[in-house]
């Protein structure tokens, strides 16, 4: 689990870069994760994600 403490340390980061990156990382389920995308066509990561954040239909 993360702390607010960790994810205020990359916020601040990314606020106060010169340049900042496109995308930052808060831990290694993060980092992991996003390499798990990459390695997915876009349709299967889709089901993937939905299946574990499911959402109310509107």
């Amino acid at each position: 689990m993360l702390t607010a403490r960790e994810v205020a340390e990359v916020i601040v980061e990314a606020a106060t870069s010169p340049k900042p990156d496109t995308r930052y990382h808060v831990g290694a389920p993060s980092k992991l994760m996003s390499l798990l995308h990459g390695l997915m066509p876009d349709r299967i990561w889709d089901a993937a994600v939905s299946r574990m954040v499911p959402m109310e239909p509107k």
